[in-house]
């Protein structure tokens, strides 16, 4: 799932901004993503399974949720003019053609002030019905 969210991503065209292919690790300490503003940074997938109702045999279907998560550092300070675009356009991934086999897609975005940059972190949850025999 990560690699269909990063290539979306990645065909997104808004001056300024790029994609990187690395993982948002730290490095020495700090986040690349806050080393490098302006480049959206795609974490692996995060899985959860939840029965929708409990049977004897544990075998009963579940939803299975899958979260991705992307990080965007910008300057504070000074926002880019097209921040708004950016955002428009990682939230409206969750409607794309590729991904398929969900009942339900979501977007949430958040941010949050790390000393002078704004830090926005968007995540896509996506759930899909899985039957157990």
């Amino acid at each position: 799932m990560r690699d269909l969210i990063l290539g979306l991503v990645d065909n997104i065209a808004v001056d300024g901004f790029s994609t990187s292919s690395k993982l948002p690790f730290d490095q020495n300490g700090v986040p690349l993503y806050l080393q490098n503003f302006k480049k959206v940074y795609v974490d692996l997938p995060q899985t959860e399974q939840e029965p929708l109702f409990n049977t004897l045999d544990g075998n009963g279907p579940v939803n299975e949720t899958i979260t991705v998560t992307a990080y965007i550092a910008t300057d504070a300070k000074t926002l880019p003019s097209n921040y708004n675009q950016l955002l428009t356009a990682l939230k409206s991934i969750r409607i794309s053609s590729d991904i398929t086999g969900y009942n339900q897609k979501t977007t949430g975005v958040q941010t949050e002030y790390v000393d002078d940059s704004l830090l926005t972190v968007v995540d896509w949850v996506f759930v899909k019905t899985i039957i157990n025999h």
